[in-house]
């Protein structure tokens, strides 16, 4: 009744049933007279709520029995085999009837317990969606000005007639086009896919428009380097890996990244190769370097997203007061940036800062900025607060030595190379100032240190918590290179 009331606040839904058969059944106050030759039926659905509540495939049935009208609640297959073989019988129908029975028969109760509870204790995955071809391909027809009322003629599939032919005893679907795609006689492929490596680890493509190969695309700067490494990646298999070993093995890329005048005047760019590269990383790295310094970095991989700590203020807008953002505990808070949930009215702002996109189109070159909000990232955020207080805590309880071996420590950690007697002469001056100037303000110095060591006075630690923040912000901290 409450599907047929008139009113848009109630109905009948199919929530806590997904992936089972549910029925709905109607009877009419009066017979229906009909018409000689058969009558049309016509009957509207209306789908007001969308979520779990959608019917994704349905089947209508009519009869004319009189009786009660009563949803058997057994399987569409099962249903036609009885009606089919009602009268002759006959094994499909038997066979049908036993396996349906056993399923369902109370004296083997126990037995499909134990075998749900088996399902039970199956390890859980995740899930995704795959295409499949038709085995029928729906006919594609062109509209004229986009209007879908206007078909003017049919479309088939085919390939661009500048590049290779397509195979003629292919049949023209997914795989076969991804085998055209993929074959050594594609001018394309293999030039854009080795393009978008060098991008990664030079920082900038041989070909500069690295979304753009056609005739608004830059020049490629080395169109030989180019084309040797096309063929060379075929020759490797295909194998991304196999040619990433090559590309970081190689003199050109272990060169230093130091520029000097000369390099400067004549390759500005480093188009030429004449230094390492050097530039500064994406917003996802910078956090992930950030936590492998401090030691709180996951090496979990795989499995689904999750939720590093949001501002509330930004979760009150978005999320009413952040009943949507399930924040993270424990080692998923401190996973890879690549595991961060991407919200799209909401992209994760730490990483917004230092050029992410949205994920909302397809981004195939970032364009590198540096703001003076970058460093303000860096410095207040509340997951590099937390990453500059643990790596504060790592180097004074695994560093052995005194104060300069903790600073060599520290740089290490953090930038990989032992810091030179400048460096430490000025860190050992800037820990001492903090160190008085924190010890004075112990609810300040408690706020800023987190979790206190024992052993350590607050004064101490906070100005090793101050001297990480500065590590972690440094532009050698930021840039690859």
């Amino acid at each position: 009744k409450l599907t047929l009331d008139g009113k848009s606040d109630t109905g009948w839904g199919v929530n806590g049933k997904q992936g089972e058969a549910v029925y709905a059944t109607y009877r009419f106050e009066e017979p229906v007279a009909g018409f000689d030759g058969g009558s049309f039926f016509s009957l509207e659905l209306e789908q007001l709520f969308i979520h779990q509540h959608t019917i994704g495939r349905f089947r209508v049935s009519l009869t004319t029995d009189d009786g009660d009208i009563v949803a058997t609640g057994l399987p569409h297959e099962l249903e036609e085999a009885l009606l089919e073989e009602r009268e002759a019988g006959g094994e499909a129908m038997n066979a049908a009837l036993r396996a349906y029975y056993l399923g369902v028969a109370p004296e083997l109760a126990a037995s499909h317990g134990e075998i749900a509870t088996l399902e039970k204790s199956k390890p859980s995955y995740v899930t995704t969606l795959s295409l499949q071809e038709r085995e029928t391909q729906r006919p594609t027809l062109y509209r004229h000005r986009g209007e879908f009322l206007s078909p003017k003629f049919e479309v088939t599939a085919a390939t661009p007639s500048v590049l290779h032919p397509f195979p003629e005893h292919w049949t023209r679907n997914r795989l076969n086009f991804a085998r055209w795609i993929t074959a050594e006689e594609n001018p394309l492929f293999a030039r854009v896919h080795v393009n978008r490596v060098w991008q990664r680890v030079f920082g900038v493509g041989l070909v500069e428009t690295t979304e753009d190969f056609g005739i608004l695309g830059t020049v490629p700067s080395n169109q030989a380097l180019l084309d040797w490494l096309s063929v060379e990646f075929m020759a490797r298999g295909w194998s991304t890996k196999e040619f990433l070993r090559m590309i970081v093995t190689s003199e050109a890329y272990q060169q230093a990244s130091q520029a000097t005048a000369a390099h400067l005047e004549l390759d500005p760019k480093n188009q030429l190769l004449s230094r390492g590269p050097r530039f500064r990383m994406d917003g996802e790295v910078i956090r992930d370097v950030a936590l492998a310094s401090s030691g709180l970095l996951s090496t979990k991989m795989g499995g689904p997203s999750v939720y590093p700590p949001l501002s509330k203020d930004l979760m009150s807008i978005v999320y009413g007061g952040g009943g949507g953002w399930p924040t993270s505990e424990g080692e998923d808070r401190y996973r890879r940036g690549v595991y961060t949930y991407i919200k799209r009215m909401l992209p994760y702002p730490s990483m917004t800062v230092f050029g992410a996109p949205s994920r909302e189109q397809l981004c195939a070159r970032r364009v590198k900025s540096n703001t003076p909000l970058q460093a303000l990232t860096v410095l207040n955020n509340s997951e590099f607060m937390v990453a500059a207080q643990a790596l504060a805590r790592r180097v004074l309880t695994e560093a052995d030595g005194d104060r300069d071996a903790q600073i060599t420590y520290a740089y290490r950690c953090v930038l990989g190379r032992n810091p030179d007697a400048t460096e430490v002469a000025w860190v050992r001056s800037f820990l001492e100032e903090q160190e008085v100037a924190l010890g004075k303000r112990k609810i300040q110095g408690k706020k800023l240190v987190g979790e206190t060591l024992d052993g350590v006075t607050l004064g101490e630690q906070s100005a090793w918590v101050a001297l990480s923040r500065v590590l972690l912000n440094l532009d050698e901290s930021l840039s690859k290179g």
